[in-house]
């Protein structure tokens, strides 16, 4: 059995990819298999890659991301605190 998204190769009692995390079949997965990591995008990267990251992790466009964070920053500047703050936590996606 192959994951129809990134084709690689299943055991058969498989739920999820375990490359890509895409469901593959019924029931309920362990938890193990379902870990999701917040990392600094490479890929969708302005800045720091922090809103590429966070579009990442929750499949959505990165663009909703940092249009949320300007809002938060015209309505009082939490946006730019959080912005470096997670600057600095949160790893890259390279190491």
């Amino acid at each position: 059995m192959y994951c129809k998204k990134c084709g690689a190769e299943l055991p058969q009692d498989a739920v999820f990819c375990p490359q890509c995390g895409t469901s593959v079949g019924g029931g309920k997965a362990p938890r193990e298999n379902f870990k999701k990591n917040l990392y600094r995008s490479s890929r969708n990267k302005m800045i720091s890659g922090v809103c590429g990251g966070i579009a990442e992790y929750f499949g959505i466009d990165p663009t909703l991301v940092r249009l949320g964070l300007v809002l938060l920053t015209a309505l009082g500047g939490a946006g730019v605190l959080a912005y470096i703050i997670l600057a600095i936590v949160v790893p890259s996606d390279e190491a």
